[in-house]
C-alpha cells in the first residue's frame, strides 16, 4: 500500500474513517484559527492607546471564534455525503401526511419511499415528535 493510497483512504469522506479524519483536520484548523482570534484579541485589548470597553471586546472575541468553529462546521457538513443529506431534510416545508415505506435509517433522518416513487427524508427530531401510524 502505497502513501498515496493510504491518503486517498483516509480522507475518502464518503467512508466512516474518512469522515473522522476530515473532523479532525477541521477541528484542528477551527481551534488554532480561534486561538489566533483570541490572541488577536487580547492584543487590541491590552494597547495602551486604545480607548476600549474590554467587555465589548472580549464578546467581539468570543463571537469571531464561535463564527470560526460555524463556518469549519458548515463546509465539514458540505464536504461529508452523509451530512449534505441530512442539510437538505432540514429545508423540507411541512406538507401534510405522506404515506412511505422506510428505506433506510441514518445518522440524524430517516429515508421514506412514497406510492409514487418520491423520497422523504424525515428528520430524526420530527420523527421523535410526531405521530407516526405503522399501516401494515
Amino acid at each position: 500500500m502505497t502513501v498515496q493510497s493510504t491518503l486517498e483512504y483516509l480522507f475518502d469522506p464518503e467512508t466512516l474513517i474518512g469522515a473522522l479524519c476530515f473532523a479532525l483536520v477541521f477541528f484542528a484548523v477551527a481551534f488554532l484559527l480561534g486561538r489566533l482570534a483570541h490572541m488577536w484579541t487580547r492584543r487590541v485589548m491590552n494597547h495602551q492607546g486604545l480607548l476600549i470597553n474590554k467587555t465589548s471586546y472580549k464578546f467581539v472575541g468570543q463571537l469571531l471564534q464561535m463564527a470560526i468553529f460555524l463556518f469549519a462546521a458548515t463546509i465539514y457538513a458540505q464536504i461529508i455525503p452523509a451530512f449534505k443529506d441530512l442539510g437538505l431534510t432540514l429545508l423540507v416545508t411541512d406538507n401534510g401526511k405522506e404515506v412511505g415505506t422506510v428505506k433506510e435509517f441514518s445518522f440524524g433522518y430517516t429515508s421514506l419511499v412514497t406510492d409514487d416513487g418520491r423520497t422523504i427524508l424525515v428528520p430524526d427530531s420530527l420523527v421523535v415528535t410526531s405521530v407516526l401510524v405503522r399501516v401494515s
